[in-house]
């Protein structure tokens, strides 16, 4: 697909698999807040949860407004990991 501004845009899937289903309606409800957040002048994001997997479906404008959404989802990830990680070592 192309942009009539820039000439081009980046498309990109990107699935998060969790052990659970239970993790990823977990990571799905703390992220939809913040996918709110997410700069929609250069990006466009949509999110879905499959079973025990998250699908973000990504296009940017540019490869520095790529960058950065790939880079908050992953931290914002890493982060709800952790967090799962630690409650389930306190069961």
């Amino acid at each position: 697909m192309q942009d009539e501004k820039t000439n081009w845009v980046i498309n990109c899937s990107l699935s998060l698999k969790f052990d659970t289903e239970e993790d990823a309606t977990i990571f799905y409800r703390s992220f939809m807040p913040e996918h709110g957040r997410i700069p929609r002048n250069r990006t466009k994001v949509a999110l879905k949860q499959s079973g025990e997997n998250i699908i973000f479906t990504i296009q940017a404008k540019d490869i520095t407004a790529f960058r950065a959404t790939i880079n908050s989802i992953l931290q914002f990830g890493n982060i709800v990991f952790k967090v799962i990680e630690k409650v389930d070592s306190l069961k």
